[in-house]
C-alpha cells in the first residue's frame, strides 16, 4: 500500500511540499515554543529535519530526478553547462570564504575562543536542516512550480516568501531569509544542483553560527 501512494504522489512535488509545511509550520509557531524548555532545543531540530528528510526521500524522486536533470542540461550543451557550473560554485564559494574570513578576523579580535561541543552539536542540526530545506524550497517548490509552467521570477517570489515566513520572520528581518533564498536560487537556476547548494546552505549555516558564538 505505501508504494502505490508513493508511485502515484512521487511526481507531485507541491503536494508533498505542501503537507510537509502544512505539519511543520504549526509545529515551528506553536510547538516549538512549548517543547523549547523541555526537549533540547538540538534533539528537536534533529528529529525536525530527519523526518521531513525522510519523507522527501521516500515519497518522492526529486534526488533521482535533479540529477538526471543535470545529466541532460550537461549533454544538451556541454560548454555552456561548464561555463554556468564554474561561474556559480566560484561566486558562492567566494561568499562562503569571505564570510569565514571576516568571522576569523572578528575572532582574533575579541579574542574569542569557540566550544567545541558548540561547533559539533550545531554542526550536525545545519548540516540537516541545509539538506530538508534545499530539497523542499529549490526542489519540491521551485521545482514543482516550474513544471506547472509558472513564470521564473514568480515562482522565486512565491519560494522567497514561503521561505521567510518558514523562518518566523514577520519583521523587517523578513527580508534577510527572502534575500538569501532569492540570490540562491538565481544561482539554481544557472547550475541545478540540489547537493551543490545543500553543501553551501550547510557552510552558510555554520559560518552564521560562528558569528552568534562570537557576537555573545
Amino acid at each position: 500500500m505505501l508504494n502505490n501512494i508513493r508511485k502515484k504522489i512521487s511526481n507531485n512535488y507541491l503536494a508533498i511540499a505542501g503537507i510537509i509545511l502544512a505539519v511543520s509550520l504549526p509545529y515551528l509557531f506553536f510547538l516549538l515554543p512549548v517543547l523549547y524548555d523541555k526537549i533540547p532545543f538540538r534533539i528537536n531540530s534533529i528529529v525536525f529535519y530527519l523526518c521531513i528528510i525522510f519523507v522527501i526521500f521516500k515519497f518522492t524522486d526529486i534526488f533521482r530526478f535533479n540529477i538526471s536533470s543535470l545529466k541532460e542540461q550537461k549533454e544538451n550543451n556541454k560548454k555552456k553547462f561548464l561555463i554556468s557550473k564554474i561561474i556559480v560554485i566560484s561566486i558562492f564559494s567566494s561568499i562562503i570564504v569571505a564570510k569565514i574570513f571576516l568571522i576569523i578576523l572578528a575572532r582574533e579580535s575579541l579574542n574569542v575562543n569557540f566550544p567545541l561541543h558548540e561547533i559539533i552539536g550545531s554542526a550536525i542540526v545545519y548540516i540537516l536542516s541545509a539538506i530538508a530545506e534545499e530539497y523542499l524550497f529549490s526542489g519540491l517548490l521551485f521545482e514543482g512550480f516550474k513544471k506547472k509552467g509558472m513564470p521564473f521570477f514568480l515562482n522565486v517570489l512565491i519560494v522567497c516568501t514561503l521561505f521567510a515566513f518558514y523562518h518566523r520572520d514577520f519583521s523587517f528581518y523578513f527580508f534577510i531569509p527572502f534575500g538569501i533564498r532569492f540570490v540562491m536560487l538565481l544561482g539554481y537556476r544557472f547550475y541545478p544542483s540540489l547537493l551543490f547548494f545543500s553543501l553551501f546552505h550547510c557552510l552558510w549555516n555554520e559560518a552564521s553560527n560562528l558569528c552568534l558564538l562570537v557576537l555573545i
